[in-house]
């Protein structure tokens, strides 16, 4: 009897000790989550610490080798947006209390113009920038979304790290020896001009200081404008050439010829004298040599839309920021 009532009594206990382990692991699991949890609706003055929250949680832990955050922020500059976060312990840049700082504005300005300056706004993300922004502008519930401020803050900050090194550095190097990859650059150069604009100075005036002084990269800049007020800015078929597969080539050349407006009447069947008159007409309006046949000078000038021209404007410009800062006198 006393074996038995024993034995009850230790089933009792160990059933007791398993529902308090469980009970404290629960417990203990709604603490750790409460630390990290994101409220559905966040108001104005509790934001901040939500999105600094969300920075670390977006940035802590990650492989440095790594590109994306998540599924939907993917940075280029990983290496100095980390280490300005870290060092100013996951302070939103761009925002504060649901509200945007001026300087985003700004930015954003910047990089819709960026041909001006011979770079290219989807290098930079512009269209995610702008959508995140109407979106957080626009939608209020999605304007009391912590996590949508934190990747929009990253983003923004990865576009300035990248302005900064095309206008200082450009874009020839190899990626090996991007200033993105250099330690040192991280502090006396990214953070420091991020920090030059927190402090009051422009994002032109930064950009401007970064930019060689020698005339000639002067003089190109400033044809820029005319030359982007008559600008076609139609996507073209690019042709490579000497080509490799004939058959590929050939249907290349006839998108591109189309799309200048020379067509076959019958584009499913095309003779080698269909082909040559097509050439002929090309040849004629473009001021070539009307040999009915294709020649390096034709597809050059195929090739030579005005976007491709904008690349060789923004090739050039890019080689003279590799010059010295001052070049000898003649």
């Amino acid at each position: 009897m006393n074996h038995s009532v024993e034995r009850s009594a230790n089933s009792s206990f160990k059933l007791i000790l398993s529902f308090s382990f469980l009970l404290a692991l629960f417990f203990f699991s709604c603490r750790n989550n409460s630390d990290t949890a994101v409220p559905e609706i966040i108001e104005p003055a509790e934001m901040d610490n939500y999105v600094q929250k969300q920075l670390l949680i977006l940035l802590k832990e990650k492989d440095i080798s790594k590109t994306t955050i998540d599924d939907s922020t993917r940075l280029f500059f990983e290496a100095p947006v980390r280490y300005y976060y870290k060092h100013t312990k996951y302070a939103a840049v761009w925002s504060s209390q649901q509200n945007w700082k001026p300087y985003t504005d700004s930015l954003l300005y910047y990089l819709f113009n960026a041909a001006l300056e011979g770079l290219f706004r989807e290098d930079y993300q512009y269209t995610l920038l702008q959508t995140l922004k109407q979106t957080l502008d626009t939608d209020s519930l999605k304007r009391k979304d912590a996590r949508l401020w934190a990747r929009a803050d990253l983003l923004l900050t990865d576009a300035f790290f990248h302005v900064l090194q095309d206008m200082k550095q450009g874009r020839l190097q190899h990626d090996s020896l991007a200033w993105k990859n250099k330690v040192d650059k991280q502090e006396n150069f990214f953070a420091f001009y991020l920090n030059k604009l927190l402090s009051g100075d422009t994002v032109s005036s930064i950009v401007h200081t970064l930019q060689p002084v020698n005339k000639e990269y002067i003089a190109l800049k400033k044809s820029i404008p005319s030359f982007l007020d008559s600008m076609d800015t139609k996507n073209y078929t690019y042709l490579y050439y000497p080509y490799k597969d004939s058959i590929s080539f050939l249907k290349k050349i006839l998108k591109r010829l189309g799309e200048s407006g020379y067509s076959a009447a019958s584009a499913a069947i095309i003779d080698s004298a269909k082909l040559s008159n097509l050439y002929i007409q090309y040849q004629k309006a473009s001021g070539l040599k009307t040999s009915g046949k294709l020649s390096a000078a034709m597809v050059h000038k195929l090739n030579s839309t005005d976007r491709e021209k904008l690349k060789r404007i923004a090739i050039t410009l890019d080689r003279y920021k590799q010059l010295p800062a001052r070049l000898p006198e003649k």
